[in-house]
């Protein structure tokens, strides 16, 4: 009778653990989904957007933004002018190296007459993309 009950206990037992669900990201549009994960534990990374516009956006005659991973896994470009925004979106949570080169105008008045004047600036940021971060950075 005893080992009856032993068979009983070891049977439910193996039961118990062996329904067991598998934890883990179960939201596809998390960077770490795990397709057999049952259970959401909570631990989802979500992807990143990051904006990069200028301050003096009247003046921005153009302005190419480059984007790129500190790990060399991503790497994108666009270019903007006036009150545009260089959008990039679905970055992963990593650092990185964004690049600027833009062209500014100014108002001239050479003898009474308007002129524009065309100057040019070079910036360099570095961002760490953190989980759902939504990020804008502005550039002189």
């Amino acid at each position: 009778m005893k080992s009856f009950k032993l068979l009983i206990i070891f049977i439910l037992a193996s039961h118990i653990f062996s329904c067991k669900k598998q934890e883990g990201c179960t939201s596809p549009l998390g960077v770490n989904y795990d397709p057999e994960a049952e259970l959401d534990d909570g631990s989802c990374i979500w992807k990143g957007y990051l904006a990069v516009k200028s301050e003096n956006a009247y003046y921005l005659e153009e302005a190419e933004v480059k984007v790129r991973a500190i790990d060399g896994s991503y790497s994108d470009f666009t270019t903007i002018s006036g009150y545009n925004s260089a959008e990039f979106r679905d970055l992963v949570p990593k650092t990185y190296q964004i690049e600027v080169e833009a062209t500014y105008w100014e108002n001239v008045y050479v003898n009474g007459s308007f002129i524009k004047e065309y100057y040019y600036t070079s910036e360099d940021f570095e961002y760490t993309i953190q989980s759902n971060d939504y990020k804008v950075i502005e550039f002189d």
